[in-house]
């Protein structure tokens, strides 16, 4: 016990301590340096601003600060300028390490395409609804004399119908016509007979009209129906016939034309400009 101790105190054993702790505070040294090097410690760069920046711009935005970046998320906002980024993170002002990615969230170019499904006879305050859960906003609401009280008669955008269920960009404006029921006031019946379904429509709206049954015969494609023309109505038209302003008449059209042809047709003028369209 003796000579141990005597060997602690011993110069021999004092030069190695002495030189294990050189070889152990330079192994720590450079262990220190390395990590400060692998880090770039001290080197942080400030995390500029992205925001408002266009995609075509951000790439030469971030190699001048030395930064990478990342589109990880496009969101459409109708008012937010086109392609530009929204979002970042880090955000700005924020301390990272040169060659960072930069992670960017930016505004969608295109709108999604939304599918508008068919609410014909549902309720007005269902489909105001329905419409706007689907990001769409309610345009004018239009009042219409109609069997159906308070329901929808049709769907329009820009003033025309909506015809099945179609796609359309978010936040498009839907127009609504609405019924409200049948008027006391009669109408006299207009003569459909040899007209296409699209000028029928017009001459009915003019008497706040609307079409019931609309069977269409022979009509394989959109063109087909087009072009189709009608050959039978209910109620039949009658010079002294009338009907109630918003009652509907059913009608029946052909692509054969030889169905038609024989048909008496009273709106002459009418009959031939659609023809000849």
């Amino acid at each position: 016990m003796i000579d141990f101790i005597k060997f602690l105190f011993s110069k021999r054993f004092i030069g190695h301590l002495i030189i294990a702790g050189l070889i152990t505070g330079s192994g720590l040294w450079g262990v220190f340096k390395y990590l400060d090097s692998y880090t770039l410690h001290g080197e942080s760069i400030t995390v500029p601003d992205f925001s408002g920046k266009k995609i075509a711009e951000i790439e030469v935005f971030a190699s001048e600060y030395n930064l990478g970046y990342k589109i990880i998320d496009s969101v459409y906002k109708p008012n937010a300028p086109k392609g530009a980024v929204l979002e970042q993170n880090p955000k700005p002002d924020s301390q990272v390490k040169k060659d960072r990615k930069i992670y960017l969230t930016v505004s969608r170019i295109l709108p999604p395409l939304i599918e508008l499904p068919e609410l014909k006879d549902v309720t007005s305050r269902i489909a105001y609804g329905i419409i706007e859960s689907k990001g769409l906003r309610i345009g004018n609401v239009i009042p219409e004399p109609s069997t159906c009280t308070d329901c929808v008669i049709r769907l329009e955008i820009k003033g025309k119908e909506v015809i099945g269920k179609i796609k359309v960009a978010k936040n498009t404006k839907i127009d609504i016509v609405v019924g409200i029921g049948e008027s006391d006031v009669m109408v006299s019946i207009p003569p459909l007979l040899g007209l296409t379904e699209e000028v029928a429509k017009l001459l009915m709206r003019e008497k706040s009209l609307s079409f019931g049954v609309n069977q269409c015969d022979l009509c394989a494609t959109a063109k087909d129906s087009a072009n189709a023309r009608i050959f039978r109505q209910f109620p039949e038209y009658n010079s002294s016939a009338a009907i109630n302003l918003g009652g509907s008449i059913d009608v029946w059209r052909t692509a054969d034309s030889t169905k038609w042809a024989s048909v008496i047709i009273v709106n002459d003028s009418l009959a031939t400009d659609t023809i000849t369209k």
